[in-house]
Parts: C-alpha cells; sequence; structure tokens
C-alpha cells in the first residue's frame, strides 16, 4: 500500500506542480476543437478520480462481487501499473467536460484530492472487508486497485499535458 499511495502522491503533486505553469487563459487553450484544454484535462482527472474514490468506498462498503474477476486487459495493467502506452479514445461524455472556473479552484480541489487518496489509503489498510466494485470497462477492482488505478491514470494523462504544452508554447 505505501507503494502505491507514494506514486498517487507524486502524480498529484505533479499536477498540483505543473498548474504553476499556466496563466488563467492557458488553461482555456485547445489545440483543436474537438481536444481538451489543460484546464478540461484538469477537471478530467478531478471528476474521474473522485469516481475512483467512490467506487473504492463501495469495494470497502461490502463483500459484494469479491468473487468476479478483472477483465484481461484491466488485469494486465494492474500488473504493469501503467495504461498501454497508446492514445486512448475517451467515453463521448468527454467532449463536454466544462472549463475550470478559476486556476484557485483547480489548486484547491487538487490538494483536497489529494487528502481525500490518502484517507481512503488509510481506511483500505485498516479495513478487513475485501469486497470489489465495477469499473465501466475493466471489471472488477478492490479498494486497494482503485488506488493504483487512481496513480496510473494521472500518470497516463502527463503524456497528454506535454502534447498540450507544447501548443500552448507555440501561441504564447
Amino acid at each position: 500500500m505505501k507503494m502505491i499511495i507514494d506514486e498517487v502522491n507524486r502524480s498529484v503533486d505533479f499536477w498540483i506542480n505543473a498548474l504553476n505553469n499556466y496563466s488563467f487563459e492557458m488553461l482555456f487553450l485547445k489545440p483543436s476543437p474537438d481536444s481538451w484544454s489543460i484546464g478540461q484535462m484538469y477537471q478530467h482527472l478531478l471528476n474521474d478520480t473522485l469516481f475512483y474514490l467512490d467506487q473504492a468506498e463501495l469495494a470497502l462498503a461490502d463483500k459484494y462481487n469479491q468473487t468476479k474477476d478483472t477483465t484481461v486487459d484491466g488485469r494486465k495493467m494492474l500488473d504493469e501499473n501503467a495504461f498501454p502506452d497508446i492514445r486512448l479514445e475517451g467515453h463521448p461524455s468527454n467532449a463536454s467536460i466544462p472549463q475550470p472556473v478559476s486556476k484557485q479552484y483547480i489548486f484547491d480541489s487538487m490538494i483536497e484530492l489529494k487528502g481525500r487518496l490518502n484517507e481512503m489509503a488509510v481506511k483500505i489498510e485498516a479495513s478487513a472487508v475485501q469486497g470489489k466494485s465495477q469499473h465501466p470497462g475493466l471489471g472488477y477492482f478492490t479498494a486497494k486497485e482503485w488506488l493504483q488505478f487512481a496513480g496510473m491514470h494521472l500518470r497516463h494523462h502527463m503524456k497528454q499535458k506535454e502534447r498540450i504544452d507544447e501548443f500552448i508554447s507555440q501561441q504564447t
């Protein structure tokens, strides 16, 4: 568990520190009409990580789904502790992610998220329940796997950030 939460904390810290590199206006710049801005990507990271925390809570709440499996792809990702090294197509609802209301909102939300992730790590270590909850495409995860997945997701978007940063550098 220590390795997982250490990786999660490093990833959240990366995103918090990276926020210093952007003006509020830069958060809105999009490489193309159908891609995200940095601000939308932060919103996505916050929204999805909160979903993962909710799922971890469900897995800790009871022993339901204890015998259900992760998909082959999901197990491979967890075993490798990484998303595949490819650009993944997101869910169509991702297109409607709003722009952030302020840079301070993102900063405060990321700090709060880090606290919640660390609280979850403590809960997981203290819990005797080993239930699972369902990921929309990768089968069933334990609470510990949800926390691991959160870190993997945060790291996965670092490459997308590099692509958006390259575009921003050409605009400013």
